[in-house]
């Protein structure tokens, strides 16, 4: 067995994990999905171009309108559709076990 980390694309709907069987069957998907502590993941925050780093210390990032606004209030975690540190974590843990790493 196989599993492998999708990479996020587009509005987020979970994030997924696509599993390869053995035998051959056809391939399984897996969809994580929980907010956790509204903090984004690494992967969530490049994605916009920014960093966990300036996430950490609510760096004034460019907001669109010719000004700077703090990272937190940018609006990445408004709603649910954004991949959290915790599910991220998860993800890449489940992973490894499938994988035996």
């Amino acid at each position: 067995m196989k599993a492998i980390l999708k990479p996020l694309d587009g509005k987020y709907y979970g994030t997924k994990i696509e599993i390869h069987f053995d035998d051959g069957g056809d391939k399984s998907i897996i969809e994580l999905w929980d907010s956790g502590d509204f903090e984004p993941s690494i992967r969530e925050l490049e994605l916009y171009g920014y960093t966990q780093e300036q996430w950490g210390k609510n760096e004034l990032v460019e907001n669109g309108y010719g000004g700077k606004t703090p990272i937190r209030e940018m609006d990445l975690v408004c709603d649910s559709h954004f991949e959290s540190k915790r599910t991220y974590e998860r993800a890449s843990k489940l992973v490894s076990l499938i994988n035996g790493v």
